[in-house]
């Protein structure tokens, strides 16, 4: 036996030694021993990246200067080309993502080669580098040919390369040191790591204060995530791990919990967020602390979602929200009126088919991965399904249960299951990320404002699931727009009775807001988001356009308009101007007309009274020479119309008597009154040409009269349905420059427009009911007008295209006359609901 004994102990022994150097090389790399690429990665470091080569991937960030310092590392590899691409036992090419001072970032290239020392000399000969040492690792830097600074530096057998050499100096740091704290490397690790606990604190001088706060929430998702990224033609699909950090609590309870599908959620939550993360009953008692516990331990069964929606209203930020699964519908009623008792509660008011409740309370709703509630306070609470909705939005809210309402929610959308399908149908947590909507919130997270490459457009959703010691991630990326084809809500503000008029823009020097009054007759002034700027109470209804007028400068800032009792003018914040209101001495009958005669500010201010008269007044309400008072034209309550055409000012009134009266700009008239016969239910509309001027009323039974410049005309026959109470609108919107004849008699309406000399039928249409109102209008900087309908019974207004079909997605909720503006994003049709102003986007 004694024979075998010292082969064993040799044996032994040297197994013995391998495994303490083994051991030791673990700790602190060996000479002459390979080190792995991935090893001097610093352990804070965020953002990592594989490319297999500089040369021939692009850089991944356009921001700052880092495309400029990724065709240094491509400079460098190109010295490096004699191995690289070869395949390696670990990836040779390493790009690091790292601070580089106050709103800089940079890379740092890492390589694992052969013969390093020669690629570095070879590297050093084209390019001349002054040496300095850090932990006896010379490092090299100085100027390429082109003026770019950069550092070099060889570690065994790794070249570590960057613009300057502090870059340098933190990899060998990380490669130096005892700690096991550092990047996870092996032949399964993707070419992409990510650890997000480390973004508020690496990227801090990139970000805004704001921004500092919104990747502040990620500081407790410990860990590195790997994925591998499989890029077709819709977006890319990944696979991959996130290996916990030892202090990840909250997710040590994720990956304790048992996989549930959370299609549940998805038949409750909005088509329209920006994002949120769900996760089904785990273990754990995150949750049960102070008054978080009192609030949820009674009803709630575990399940729950967190997210941010769009910010519609006076939102500053997107709106955070919080949803959790009802155990039992008995313990949550009890409760609820447990607890409304005891915090307070402000009035519950109907919404649709829904009750919303607000109670008066701290933040106290928790999540697992921060020490502080969510930051809602006095929230709104709404009951959908088996599912509590909480958030501090009221427009918010009221959208969400519009859109569930209307069936657009997660689980119909088109979108959203595509990508869902690729993912497994159960898991331990899910995150959605709608790019198009939050990808730019989170540009301006960064100081200047910066896209996340893979936030541009589009929508990212993540599964994660269960694994031996880690959760596995699988992630679908889909880079279509979500909204490209569909309608979206980008804005709602709410009133505080029901809109009695219709959502006007007022573009006041180069702001752009919309006036409304409600039913108690208070004026709006609602600002792009829905924000109300103020309100100003009328006692009477308006009856006039809001026109901006430059009363004090020469930018258009104040706004004129008129009620029955006065005219008025107000500054940009609601207050009065001078002397205004202007008090009428007998009540308006319409709405009052602004002209400006000579285009320099010469303003003219004209306006029906119940006496039968007109009235002409200057901006500061003097009567005009002519006009105090002008002409007995009998009741007029259609709006006034001004146009001029070879140098002569026309001033238009339709009287109920069935007469059509033009004026000259001294009062007189331009010609003797025109009668017109029927039922005259539209205001005249007029157009100026170069070689005509036509003026054109309907008479409400099919037939329109255009009369021209001297008061000579003829009839056009514009049929349409059965010819009774026919609406009429005149408008350009399509064909040549020539106006259109857009009339509607019910659900039945047609269009009429030139083609050579003579009017045809250019389309007709007839919708499923008749329809209260025929809207047209022009939309700054468009060409052709555009054209709808509003069916107030329903609550219903149709949009058509410039091709004549309805446009998609139509109709919409709407109970008033719509208009239409052009913003970076598309067109945005903005309509009143009862006491809602709703603006659409249509995105193109």
């Amino acid at each position: 036996m004694k024979k075998w004994k010292r082969p064993i102990v040799l044996l032994l022994a040297f197994a013995g030694v391998g495994l303490l150097l083994w051991g030791t090389h673990q700790f602190f790399p060996l000479p002459f021993v390979k080190v792995n690429a991935f090893r001097a990665v610093p352990k804070y470091s965020s953002f990592v990246f594989s490319p297999g080569s500089f040369r021939s991937t692009s850089s991944p960030w356009d921001a700052w200067e880092l495309p400029r310092h990724w065709a240094l590392l491509g400079d460098v590899e190109a010295t490096l080309a004699d191995t690289i691409g070869d395949a390696p036992s670990f990836r040779r090419a390493v790009a690091v993502l790292q601070p580089m001072g106050k709103g800089r970032m940079g890379w740092l290239g890492i390589w694992d080669t052969p013969g390093t020392e020669e690629k570095l000399l070879r590297w050093l000969a084209a390019n001349p580098a002054e040496p300095s040492r850090f932990k006896q690792v010379p490092i090299y830097s100085g100027k390429t040919a082109e003026g770019q600074p950069f550092a070099i530096a060889r570690f065994h057998n790794l070249i570590l390369a960057a613009p300057f050499p502090f870059l340098i100096e933190d990899a060998i740091r990380q490669l130096k040191s005892f700690s096991l704290d550092r990047a996870p490397a092996s032949k399964k690790t993707g070419p992409i790591l990510l650890q997000p606990s480390q973004v508020a604190l690496q990227w801090t001088t990139v970000l805004s204060d704001q921004g500092r706060a919104v990747w502040d929430l990620f500081r407790s998702w410990k860990g590195w995530v790997d994925l591998n990224v499989e890029t077709d033609s819709s977006g890319w699909r990944a696979t991959g791990h996130w290996r916990t950090g030892r202090d990840s609590t909250w997710m040590d309870q994720l990956k304790a919990a048992s996989p549930t599908s959370p299609d549940g959620l998805f038949a409750v939550l909005p088509e329209q967020l920006l994002a949120f993360f769900w996760a089904p009953p785990a273990p754990g008692d995150w949750w049960e602390a102070g008054a978080a516990r009192r609030f949820l331990k009674p009803w709630w069964n575990g399940e729950w979602a967190v997210g941010l929606l769009p910010g519609y209203g006076v939102d500053a930020q997107p709106p955070a929200f919080w949803v959790g699964k009802i155990r039992s519908q008995e313990d949550f009623d009890g409760w609820l009126a447990e607890w409304t008792t005891e915090q307070g509660e402000l009035p519950s008011f109907p919404y649709q088919n829904f009750s919303i409740r607000q109670i008066l309370a701290e933040p106290l709703l928790p999540t697992p991965w921060s020490d502080e509630p969510l930051p809602l306070r006095n929230p709104f609470l709404v009951q959908i399904d088996d599912y509590l909705v909480i958030t501090d939005s009221r427009p918010s809210l009221e959208v969400w249960l519009d859109q569930y309402i209307a069936g657009q929610v997660l689980a119909r959308a088109d979108h959203f299951l595509e990508a869902r399908s690729k993912l497994p149908s159960t898991a331990l947590g899910w995150a959605y990320v709608e790019a198009d909507r939050l990808g730019p919130v989170l540009a301006k997270s960064f100081e200047p404002a910066q896209e996340l490459p893979f936030l541009k457009k589009g929508q990212m959703q993540v599964a994660f699931l269960p694994g031996e010691d880690h959760l596995r991630v699988e992630a679908v990326k889909r880079s279509a727009e979500v909204f490209s084809s569909a309608i979206s809500i980008a804005w709602k503000a709410n009133l505080d009775t029901v809109a009695i008029t219709a959502p006007q823009p007022v573009f006041g020097g180069a702001e752009r807001s919309w006036m409304v009054q409600d039913a108690r007759y208070e004026l709006y002034r609602i600002a792009p988001g829905g924000k109300v700027l103020w309100k100003r109470p009328l006692g009477s209804p308006l009856l006039s356009d809001i026109y901006p007028i430059a009363y004090y400068t020469d930018a258009p800032t104040e706004l004129l308009f008129n009620t029955r009792d006065a005219i008025f003018i107000v500054d940009a914040k609601g207050e009065l101007v001078s002397t205004f209101p202007l008090r009428l001495q007998s009540a308006a009958t319409n709405g009052l007309l602004l002209t400006d005669f000579s285009g320099d500010g010469d303003y003219g201010i004209f306006l029906a009274c119940e006496n039968g008269r007109l009235y002409g007044f200057d901006r500061y309400g003097r009567p005009l020479v002519g006009w105090g008072p002008g002409q007995e034209v009998g009741r007029v309550v259609k709006p006034l119309q001004h146009f001029q055409y070879q140098n002569k000012d026309y001033l238009l009134a339709w009287s109920e008597d069935g007469f059509l009266h033009v004026f000259q700009r001294d009062g007189s008239y331009r010609f003797p009154p025109i009668q017109v016969i029927g039922n005259v239910l539209s205001a005249p509309g007029t157009q100026v040409l170069p070689q005509m001027a036509r003026i054109a009323i309907s008479d409400g039974y099919g037939s329109v009269q255009i009369i021209n410049g001297e008061g000579q005309g003829f009839v056009l026959n514009t049929p349409v349905g059965n010819n009774q109470r026919v609406l009429f609108r005149f408008e350009d919107v399509v064909g040549d420059d020539r106006k259109d004849y857009l009339v509607m008699s019910g659900p039945d309406i047609a269009v009429y427009y030139y083609t050579g000399d003579k009017v045809v039928l250019w389309k007709k249409w007839q919708l499923p009911q008749p329809q209260d109102e025929l809207v047209a209008g022009t939309v700054p900087g468009e060409e052709k007008a555009f054209f709808g309908t509003i069916d107030r019974q329903r609550r219903q207004v149709f949009l058509f295209t410039p091709e004549g079909k309805i446009y998609p997605g139509f109709p919409l909720a709407g109970t008033s006359a719509f208009s239409i503006v052009r913003i970076p994003q598309g067109r945005l049709l903005v309509t009143a609901l009862d006491s809602d102003v709703y603006a659409y986007l249509l995105a193109e």
